[in-house]
């Protein structure tokens, strides 16, 4: 078990409204491109926006757990598969 395993499920209400830094992430993704990776990309919290403003965009992290929120915020609401 990871260390995030059990506080996966409480990250966001830590660090979801943080939103100072997507100004100069979305300014790096703008000079750079697609695809861009990001390391430690946790529950999805600068990757998704990304992703909505149709970067090609890939997220690794250690924790499984926070992968699978990260997936789930990732698909339309309502939809049963991703």
């Amino acid at each position: 078990m990871d260390d995030y395993s059990t506080y996966a499920r409480f990250y966001d209400l830590d660090h979801g409204s943080l939103d100072a830094d997507l100004v100069m992430i979305e300014q790096y993704a703008a000079l750079c491109g697609s695809p861009i990776l990001e390391l430690a990309c946790g529950t999805g919290r600068a990757l998704l926006p990304l992703a909505r403003q149709g970067y090609q965009v890939t997220g690794v992290d250690i924790s499984p757990a926070m992968l699978a929120i990260a997936g789930a915020r990732s698909r339309p609401k309502g939809s049963l598969t991703g």
